[in-house]
């Protein structure tokens, strides 16, 4: 089971505001946390348990200093959604041979013909992080 959970809204926003945080973070530098610093609480607290979950999918990793760094196999590729079923669907991505397996918890609600962007958290399962475009 993935260790993403999707909830619209606010929390949906933050996610995203840390995935591109993390995108945009170069190689061998700390994730700049600051952006983050004057937020109440509740928004803290969210934001610790997405990095959280990014540490526990492999896409982040701390230093014995507590610093965050982003994997350096870690890549992101944009695709279209091809088929869904009741549980899973399959994006198609022009620089994979293969078409990349989405189980419906990691589908962020995208349907046929999305344009998605995603991560692969094993070799042919993916993680869909943003929409780009409904189809």
């Amino acid at each position: 089971m993935s260790p993403f959970f999707w909830q619209g809204g606010a929390n949906m926003e933050l996610r995203e505001q840390v995935f591109e945080l993390i995108k945009n973070t170069k190689k061998n530098e700390p994730v700049n946390l600051r952006k983050f610093k004057g937020m109440g609480p509740k928004s803290i607290s969210m934001v610790e348990k997405i990095l959280n979950q990014y540490l526990q999918a492999g896409i982040l990793y701390t230093n014995r200093l507590k610093e965050l760094f982003v994997n350096q196999n870690f890549k992101t590729y944009e695709g279209e959604v091809v088929r869904v079923r009741d549980n899973f669907m399959f994006v198609s991505v022009e620089e994979l041979d293969d078409d990349i397996y989405v189980r419906v918890e990691d589908s962020r609600t995208a349907m046929i013909k999305d344009k998605v962007e995603l991560w692969l958290d094993s070799v042919d399962s993916g993680v869909i992080e943003k929409i780009i475009t409904r189809g």
